[in-house]
C-alpha cells in the first residue's frame, strides 16, 4: 500500500500522509467514491496544490468516529447503556 520507512532505531514507521490511492486501498473504497466524499467534506483530508493527502491517524480517527455512531444508532439511543 505504502512504502515502509526505519528509522535510525530500525522501528517501523508509516508515512504520515496518505495518497488519495492509498486511502482508497486502505478503505476498500473505489478511487471515485473517495474522491466524492473528498469533495462533500465527509472524510479528513487535505488539499496540497493540486493533490489530495491524508493523515492515517485522521483517518484512522474517522473510521473509530463512523463505527462508534453505526454503534450508537443500531442500540437506537445515545450508546450508552443504562
Amino acid at each position: 500500500m505504502f512504502k515502509e520507512v526505519r528509522t535510525l532505531e530500525g522501528k517501523r514507521h508509516e508515512p504520515e500522509f496518505m495518497t488519495l490511492e492509498e486511502v482508497a486501498e486502505y478503505l476498500r473504497i473505489s478511487i471515485n467514491t473517495l474522491y466524492k466524499m473528498v469533495q462533500q467534506k465527509r472524510i479528513p483530508a487535505l488539499k496540497v496544490g493540486r493533490l489530495w493527502r491524508f493523515r492515517k491517524d485522521e483517518i484512522d480517527a474517522w473510521m473509530r468516529e463512523c463505527a462508534n455512531q453505526g454503534r450508537r444508532r443500531s442500540r437506537g439511543g445515545n450508546g450508552q447503556e443504562g
